[in-house]
């Protein structure tokens, strides 16, 4: 039979418990929202980016098609 590892943590007070969890939690919910934030944004640049390389195109022609020929990435390098 394998021993069971211990994850408790000994506390001399139960509200420190509590708010050793409540830190936790805020932790938590700050990453998710900034992760939302970020899932919702994304999509919304692209867009602009494609919009505004549209209009690059449109207002200088074939020297915006060489300078798009010569930097491959528009945002993130090796990436997009």
């Amino acid at each position: 039979m394998q021993a069971q590892p211990n994850f408790t943590v000994p506390l001399s007070d139960p509200s420190a418990g509590l708010l050793q969890v409540g830190r936790k939690g805020a932790s938590l919910a700050r990453m998710a929202a900034a992760g939302l934030g970020l899932t919702l944004f994304v999509p919304l640049i692209v867009r602009r980016i494609e919009r505004k390389e549209e209009m690059l195109a449109a207002e200088f022609g074939q020297e915006y098609e060489r300078h798009r020929q010569q930097v491959r990435w528009r945002l993130i390098p090796y990436l997009f």
